[in-house]
């Protein structure tokens, strides 16, 4: 089974205050359909944040890193007013969830990184999406896979996609 993390997050109009006479939903969707390292196979169908009267809201997700390819998270909003219907829909942008899931303040990924990933054996200089791959590597060796250890002790293997803090 996957491993998955908690994504946390609050929402609240312009002036930062919850609006507890509407009724807000909020999505989590991936951004297509993927499949994880252990063969399940994940469909774009949301999940639905628990979303607390004071606007804060949770959900479990699967770690990005558990996807045998690279995807993203993409978070719907929508108001539902108080008359009935839905009165606003808002999509976020897109983030990736780490293993120790986060707020989505800090997973969100600014728009100009959309897409850009840094493929190398060693960090990328500055925070951006890492996939770790050893060039020497030979699939076809029998060899177990190749690691990498962050500075804080995180072990990353050939082939993994991280979200990297410089």
């Amino acid at each position: 089974m996957p491993l998955t993390a908690t994504v946390t997050g609050r929402l609240a109009d312009l002036s930062s205050r919850a609006r507890p006479d509407w009724q807000p939903e909020a999505m989590v969707s991936l951004d297509r359909a993927a499949v994880t390292l252990d063969g399940t196979a994940v469909s774009t169908e949301p999940v639905f944040m628990d979303i607390s009267a004071d606007g804060t809201m949770s959900a479990d997700l699967i770690v990005t890193a558990e996807f045998a390819a690279p995807v993203r998270y993409e978070l719907v909003i929508e108001w539902l007013s108080p008359t009935g219907g839905t009165a606003l829909r808002e999509r976020l942008p897109a983030f990736v969830v780490p293993a120790g899931g986060g707020d989505l303040g800090d997973l969100a990924l600014v728009e100009t990184t959309w897409g850009l990933a840094w493929q190398a054996a060693t960090p990328p200089p500055v925070s951006m999406l890492w996939l770790y791959i050893e060039p020497t590597y030979n699939p076809d060796s029998g060899a177990p896979l190749p690691t990498y250890t962050t500075p804080d002790g995180t072990t990353i293997e050939h082939g993994e996609l991280v979200d990297w803090s410089a």
